[in-house]
């Protein structure tokens, strides 16, 4: 069983503790590479804020809602989840 750590909902890092649990990079998937990774919050700058604690970087934009988009290049091309 894994759990994230802390459950909140904001684009900040957070840890995954896996446990007992095989980490899925050692499952032989076929490998992907993040081309982009950003986040929308209607709080930029208490965003920001927070990332700049942490030392991360992410790219953020203004928006109504709270979003994740990230940009996969797959062995089949180009994915973006959001």
């Amino acid at each position: 069983m894994w759990r994230t750590h802390p459950a909140q909902v904001r684009p900040v890092p957070f840890l995954i503790d896996w446990g007992a649990t095989r980490h899925p990079a050692a499952s032989g998937l076929p490998r992907l590479t993040l081309a982009a990774f950003g986040a929308v919050t209607p709080d930029v700058e208490g965003l920001r804020a927070a990332l700049d604690a942490l030392g991360a970087e992410l790219d953020v934009e203004e928006g109504p809602e709270v979003a994740l988009r990230a940009v996969l290049d797959t062995p089949k091309g180009r994915v973006e989840l959001a």
